[in-house]
């Protein structure tokens, strides 16, 4: 459990520390919003599972959904 957390909370701190990669791109292949959409629909996928399995607190999951979809959408 506590290992799912933490690869998800390391994915979004290095999704937040790389956000300035998005802004900058030379060849214009900048990620689109769907694209963050669909990750963040991903991560919001998964936690909803570990809660319902009892891994997580719904707040818990709630909070990190939530804070992807702040940060990159």
């Amino acid at each position: 459990m506590k290992t799912f957390l933490t690869a998800v909370m390391c994915f979004l701190a290095v999704s937040a520390s790389s956000s300035l990669a998005f802004d900058y791109d030379p060849e214009g292949r900048q990620e689109t919003n769907s694209r963050r959409y669909e990750i963040c629909s991903e991560i919001a996928h998964e936690l909803n599972n570990a809660v319902a399995n009892g891994q997580i607190k719904s707040s818990q999951a709630q909070e990190v959904i939530s804070r992807c979809f702040q940060e990159f959408i």
